[in-house]
Protein backbone atom coordinates (compact mmCIF):
# COMPACT_ATOMS: atom_id res chain seq x y z
CA UNK A 1 0.00 0.00 0.00
CA UNK A 2 1.50 3.03 -1.51
CA UNK A 3 0.68 6.79 0.61
CA UNK A 4 -0.68 9.29 -1.40
CA UNK A 5 0.95 12.31 -0.24
CA UNK A 6 -1.80 14.35 -2.50
CA UNK A 7 -4.63 14.07 -0.53
CA UNK A 8 -5.92 16.18 1.98
CA UNK A 9 -6.95 13.00 4.34
CA UNK A 10 -3.23 11.81 4.25
CA UNK A 11 -2.49 15.08 6.11
CA UNK A 12 -5.61 14.98 8.18
CA UNK A 13 -4.06 11.33 9.23
CA UNK A 14 -0.65 12.41 9.74
CA UNK A 15 -1.24 15.28 12.07
CA UNK A 16 -3.25 12.81 14.03
CA UNK A 17 -0.71 10.56 14.50
CA UNK A 18 1.77 13.34 15.19
CA UNK A 19 -0.20 14.86 17.92
CA UNK A 20 -0.81 11.44 19.37
CA UNK A 21 2.92 11.20 19.43
CA UNK A 22 3.82 13.94 20.62
CA UNK A 23 1.60 13.67 24.07
CA UNK A 24 2.70 10.14 25.06
CA UNK A 25 6.26 11.47 24.92
CA UNK A 26 5.65 14.51 26.68
CA UNK A 27 4.01 12.11 29.10
CA UNK A 28 6.71 9.52 29.17
CA UNK A 29 9.59 12.10 29.34
CA UNK A 30 7.94 14.16 32.17
CA UNK A 31 5.87 11.85 33.94
CA UNK A 32 2.72 14.42 33.28
CA UNK A 33 4.65 17.18 35.30
CA UNK A 34 3.72 20.37 33.75
CA UNK A 35 6.45 22.05 36.04
CA UNK A 36 8.87 20.05 33.94
CA UNK A 37 10.35 22.61 31.39
CA UNK A 38 8.69 20.65 28.49
CA UNK A 39 5.68 21.43 29.84
CA UNK A 40 6.13 24.91 27.72
CA UNK A 41 5.62 23.21 25.03
CA UNK A 42 3.04 20.40 25.68
CA UNK A 43 0.26 22.76 23.40
CA UNK A 44 2.26 24.68 21.79
CA UNK A 45 4.09 21.97 20.08
CA UNK A 46 0.60 20.04 18.64
CA UNK A 47 -0.45 23.48 17.66
CA UNK A 48 2.66 24.31 15.45
CA UNK A 49 2.01 20.62 14.16
CA UNK A 50 -1.08 21.70 12.63
CA UNK A 51 -0.38 25.01 11.26
CA UNK A 52 1.86 23.19 9.46
CA UNK A 53 -1.00 20.27 8.46
CA UNK A 54 -3.44 23.84 7.43
CA UNK A 55 -0.34 25.15 5.09
CA UNK A 56 0.06 22.41 3.29
CA UNK A 57 -3.88 21.49 3.11
CA UNK A 58 -4.27 24.82 0.99
CA UNK A 59 -1.07 24.24 -1.59
CA UNK A 60 -3.00 20.83 -2.10
CA UNK A 61 -5.43 20.16 -4.79
CA UNK A 62 -8.31 17.15 -3.96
Amino acid sequence: MRTDWRRKKTWDALGLVLTIAWFVYFTIRTGGDMTHPLGQYVFLAPIGIWVAVILIKTRLRD
